[in-house]
């Protein structure tokens, strides 16, 4: 099986009801396609790091097998 891991980032703030709607709709798109097994999709967890170089903060991460 080949595992894909997926950053997802966006520009700035979206809402946890968004960011729960665009996950949902991944894993609803990569079902329907029959191309994958496996599905997780997590959120990130903040650590005081990521203030120094915000644009490698994802938003989640998503592995798709």
């Amino acid at each position: 099986m080949i595992n894909h891991t997926m950053i997802v980032s966006f520009d700035g703030e979206i809402p946890d009801s968004e960011l729960d709607q665009y996950l949902r709709d991944i894993e609803q798109v990569m079902r329907d396609s029959g191309a994958i097994q496996t599905f997780a999709a997590k959120r990130h967890i903040r650590v005081p790091a990521d203030d120094h170089s915000p644009v490698f903060v994802a938003s989640a991460v998503v592995r798709l097998g």
